[in-house]
């Protein structure tokens, strides 16, 4: 008998979004149902703790990629809702996270 384990997660239960700084490792969090400027400024700004800039640039595709979705992932929470179809996101397992390559 082989066992297969999959870690899933709905999209109610992301309450916050994460944005770490590679460079000193200092963290932003964002709540999900926050709008597109608060995820556009987090984007746009230099790290608050070490300063280092985050590569994103005013006016860019990815900054509008990186905002509307911030933004989706709100609505799709709310699209959801008092639905027949549940949406469930496959993520990595915490105890095979240490198995997986660093990028």
């Amino acid at each position: 008998m082989t066992f297969e384990r999959r870690c899933l997660i709905v999209p109610e239960d992301i309450i916050a979004l994460q944005y770490e700084c590679r460079n000193c490792g200092a963290a932003t969090v964002v709540p999900s149902d926050k709008g597109i400027g608060n995820a556009a400024n987090t984007a746009l700004s230099s790290c608050s703790y070490c300063h280092t800039e985050s590569g994103f640039k005013i006016g860019t595709n990815e900054v509008k990629v990186f905002s509307e979705f911030h933004a989706s992932l709100a609505s799709l929470k709310l699209a959801m809702q008092g639905r027949n179809l549940k949406l469930r996101l496959q993520i990595i397992c915490p105890d095979e996270k240490e198995k997986q390559p660093k990028p």
